[in-house]
């Protein structure tokens, strides 16, 4: 039940037996008790209820949220003696992610169509995310603006997908639960879907932000103390003890003092206070504070020239123009224009084969005929093609067949660069196949055309 208001419990009760319940409540509220016979329980059954209220009331209406400095936290027991038990744990670390791609296309064009004509139209955002520990983790993702809504949802559907590097499908999930994933190390891809009749709502949405849970191995310890200067100065911590009907006793939680493996600045740590025997917690959210001033990692001695150098730079600010371009139909020709001239000067440089790639690989719009079809498969065959041919899959295969030592600069610096020509590789191939599907799919019985396999030409 996801009334926040309800709580629905099967009890299976034997005779003379008893079973206890507890139910959090809000004070100053009407509370229902309802009680029901399982329709296959024959006869008559007397069942004797008991209710009485105990508890700890806290004065935070949410999370607690930890800083810098120590949180305060009042506590009371109003009903009856109260024994506290307090102890705050962090166990998972939020990280906040923007889309790195987003598209937007109009669906089937009578499967998907609504009443008076209204096209449903959907936006494809790519998040990508890396998991640094050396264990299996556990990740949660949340696309939380849309979370826990479904059928009062305005948008018609909201799914996300998870792969790792090599594109298997590892989960897939929507906006109402929570799904997990257990994942290695390593580098992972999580597409969101979502869909409504108006283009201009899902363009406001391009730049969605969700949040990855992961678990952490080790619990972070955030202590708790009674007085301020305790806390303040590392003293005496808090643990518990017997709190009198109507007393009020202050807590102050302190940030954890270790640091969660794998978390920058502007991470969140997640976890609860609890304050008793009987399950009564708070949510712990302690934002990661920003890292002390260390000296400069020694940088690796460039040999180039500043001639090269200078060429390298201008290079790069040309690519990066191209990816501000790519998406613009309206600088198309400009695009052609600047993709080409860096092709003739960098035939073998991948993140320029990867812009033009990401230009050409897109799928074609409701009742495209065949002809802009081929035109359009073979722009995306031709530039997968180019980067499969820079790519010197016998060097990688060689560097993927050993072990390195990444505490090794120099090591990590290769690995590093052998990560980009896999991932640049795997894209390529996947496009390729992707299209050549798309061609076959519409001439069955016909050949694909010169050139569509092989290399050739880059398309601008």
């Amino acid at each position: 039940n996801r009334n926040p208001t309800e709580l629905d419990k099967y009890l299976a009760l034997r005779p003379n037996h008893e079973v206890t319940e507890r139910v959090r409540v809000v004070g100053g509220m009407t509370m229902e008790v309802c009680l029901c016979k399982w329709w296959a329980s024959l006869g008559e059954v007397t069942v004797d209820v008991e209710v009485s209220f105990h508890g700890i009331s806290a004065a935070a209406s949410g999370p607690l949220h930890l800083h810098a400095a120590p949180a305060q936290l009042a506590v009371h027991t109003p009903l009856r003696p109260q024994q506290l038990a307090v102890t705050g744990k962090l166990n998972r670390l939020r990280k906040f992610y923007r889309p790195t791609s987003y598209a937007v296309k109009a669906l089937h064009a009578e499967r998907d169509l609504l009443p008076l004509g209204r096209q449903v139209c959907e936006l494809e955002l790519t998040y990508s995310f890396e998991q640094t520990e050396k264990e299996n983790v556990k990740v949660t993702p949340r696309p939380r603006q849309l979370y826990d809504v479904l059928y009062d949802s305005p948008f018609d559907s909201q799914m996300w997908s998870l792969f790792d590097s090599n594109k298997q499908l590892l989960s897939t999930g929507d906006a109402l639960h929570d799904y997990d994933a257990t994942v290695p190390k390593g580098k992972y891809t999580l597409k969101l879907w979502i869909k409504h009749d108006s283009r201009a709502l899902l363009e406001k949405l391009k730049a969605l932000e969700i949040t990855v849970d992961f678990n952490l191995s080790k619990e972070l310890v955030a202590p708790v103390y009674s007085t301020l200067g305790a806390a303040l100065t590392g003293g005496t911590k808090f643990t518990g003890g017997l709190s009198l009907k109507g007393s009020r006793t202050v807590l102050h939680v302190a940030p954890p003092t270790e640091k969660a493996p794998g978390s920058k600045y502007g991470d969140f740590l997640i976890g609860s206070l609890k304050l008793s025997e009987h399950k009564q917690e708070i949510e712990l959210v302690c934002r990661v504070p920003q890292a002390e001033a260390d000296e400069d990692e020694p940088k690796d001695k460039d040999d180039k020239t500043d001639e090269v150098l200078l060429m390298e730079a201008i290079r790069d600010a040309k690519v990066k123009r191209l990816t501000a371009m790519r998406d613009d139909a309206k600088k198309a020709d400009a695009f052609a224009s600047l993709s080409a001239e860096l092709i003739k000067a960098h035939p073998d440089h991948l993140p320029l084969l990867t812009e033009v790639l990401l230009k050409h690989d897109v799928d074609g719009d409701a009742g495209e005929d065949a002809t802009k079809t081929s035109e359009r498969c073979s722009k995306a065959i031709a530039s997968a093609n180019a980067i499969i041919k820079a790519v010197d899959v016998a060097d990688l295969a060689s560097h993927y067949g050993v072990k390195h030592d990444t505490a090794d600069p120099s090591q990590k610096k290769l690995c590093k660069e052998a990560d980009k020509r896999k991932e640049a590789l795997i894209d390529a191939l996947l496009a390729k196949a992707a299209r050549l599907a798309e061609l076959l799919q519409a001439a069955p019985s016909g050949e694909l055309k010169t050139g569509v396999t092989g290399g050739g030409a880059i398309p601008a």
